[in-house]
């Protein structure tokens, strides 16, 4: 059984691509087709800001979640521990 799911999900996405790219090019084969959506998404995640992201690039803000991993484990473990200081065990 089909769902509407994945387009409910990325419905910015999916509607980018078709107007930008899928109903701008007309493809001369399948070959066609995977070079000029390629340069396409390239274009679409090394260029282009996104609103979602902090107006980075998907790259620029992969870059820097890998550059600070730990900031938001610690924050939330500490979080966590303040709030597991405040818990009261009243059972048996």
């Amino acid at each position: 059984m089909s769902t509407p799911y994945p387009q409910r999900r990325f419905p910015s996405f999916n509607g980018r691509l078709r107007d930008e790219c899928l109903n701008v090019h007309q493809f001369t084969s399948i070959e066609d087709a995977q070079t000029k959506i390629e340069a396409w998404r390239v274009d679409y995640n090394q260029h282009r800001p996104h609103g979602a992201l902090g107006r980075l690039t998907p790259n620029e803000y992969a870059r820097q979640r890998q550059e600070q991993p730990a900031i938001g484990a610690a924050f939330f473990y500490w979080r966590l521990s303040r709030f597991a200081t405040n818990v009261v065990c009243t059972s048996g």
